[in-house]
């Protein structure tokens, strides 16, 4: 290890004069225990990883734990401190990535009860915490690392891991026909080994290469697989019909996306999602001659406390929300974008403060010419959503507690 989990913490913190959660003292208990294993005999590692494991079961909760494993290993063995693992992932959302990291170390020196896969499974969650940091290239060399161990193990799921970490290298580093190629391998792959999670994110990985390149129908029907791979989780569900609907809106498919963000308003949505949904149908309704769905997701925007959302999320449906009312000519569009615009100067969100910057609120913004003809299977991607659209919005929209 090459910092004490109070270092990793302190690290994290920075000037923040608040702690990340009710949670951190839980945090750091837990990497301590496991840097305590680091240096303790081989006879006396097992109780310390046992005892991490079990304060990381007290401190997410059974029924989280359980909630989280089946998300992400459904149906496949796992590794008894898989827990701590769940843990690191609640401290990478916060922002304590110097402190996950520590853990996974620690973890992964500590637990010699490890399969090969389960070490797998935790070196890809360590290269996460690369990508995360802005760390590209060291996150690139864990998962290409990663697929050596994979194949030397003989390891499908960790060779489907490795490729899916550097499909996101790759869209981080704008790499589309990079991240097309690797997702296409990984995908087929992880379905013929029924790796269902993995699989949702190699057909999202095609998802977005496929509307970056132009290739619509294609993105529609990896989009659509990614939806099906989601059945029976309402976040996944939820996120994959809103990317859904982003991709008809990047294609000048107004009218079309629609439908699914409607639907989405219905639901009951985390933060980041509801804003993403609400930017969305403002500005597909602003498109598609539904003025009032406009003024309605303004509306539904401002009833929002923001404080908990990110900042780039909460700029870009501010942003989305004041293209659409300088669609519909309404004097509120100056309001939006001089939100938006604010957020980007004070924390440095380059391409929306570009794009805020260049709005012209007094002038409608063009209407992007549709993409051509879609293939069958595509048009029928595009009916699924018609028929979710409801006749009319929800009196308001439900904020789910996650």
């Amino acid at each position: 290890m090459t910092f004490s989990a109070a270092q990793a913490y302190r690290g994290d913190l920075g000037s923040r004069e608040q702690p990340f959660s009710d949670a951190d003292g839980d945090w750091i208990a837990v990497a301590g225990l496991l840097e305590q294993a680091c240096d303790a005999t081989a006879s006396e590692r097992a109780q310390f990883v046992a005892d991490a494991t079990c304060l990381s079961i007290e401190s997410l909760g059974a029924a989280r734990v359980d909630e989280l494993s089946e998300r992400e290993w459904k149906g496949l063995s796992r590794a008894a401190s898989a827990p701590i693992v769940h843990l690191t992932a609640e401290m990478m959302t916060a922002g304590a990535l110097n402190l996950a990291a520590c853990t996974l170390d620690a973890l992964l020196e500590a637990d010699a009860d490890l399969s090969d896969v389960d070490r797998g499974r935790i070196m890809a969650r360590r290269a996460s915490v690369e990508w995360r940091a802005g760390r590209t290239d060291e996150a690139a060399d864990r998962y290409e690392h990663l697929g050596a161990f994979a194949r030397k193990s003989k390891s499908n799921e960790l060779l489907v891991r490795s490729m899916i970490g550097l499909t996101t290298v790759s869209q981080m580093r704008g790499n589309y026909p990079r991240l097309l190629e690797l997702a296409t391998r990984a995908a087929p792959l992880a379905e013929k080994e029924q790796l269902w999670r993995l699989a949702r994110e190699a057909h999202n990985g095609i998802t977005i290469a496929s509307s970056i390149t132009g290739r619509l129908s294609d993105a529609l029907q990896h989009g659509w697989r990614v939806y099906e791979l989601s059945f029976g989780n309402e976040i996944d569900e939820a996120e994959s019909l809103n990317n859904l609907g982003q991709v008809l809106i990047n294609a000048g498919r107004h009218a079309e996306a629609r439908p699914a963000f409607l639907f989405l308003s219905s639901r009951m949505l985390p933060l980041r999602i509801l804003l993403a949904t609400l930017g969305g149908l403002a500005v597909a309704s602003a498109y598609s001659g539904r003025p009032d769905l406009v003024i309605w997701a303004a509306d539904e925007l401002s009833r929002i406390d923001l404080r908990r959302a990110a900042v780039p999320t909460v700029a870009i449906a501010m942003l989305d929300v004041a293209i659409g009312f300088a669609r519909i000519g309404h004097e509120r569009a100056e309001v939006y974008r001089r939100s938006a615009l604010d957020l980007a100067t004070t924390y440095g969100l380059h391409e929306i403060l570009i794009r805020a910057e260049t709005l012209e609120v007094s002038a409608s913004p063009a209407l992007t010419e549709p993409a051509g003809s879609l293939t069958s299977a595509a048009q029928r991607v595009v009916r699924n959503l018609e028929k979710m659209e409801p006749a009319v919005p929800p009196e308001h929209v439900a904020l789910a507690l996650v």
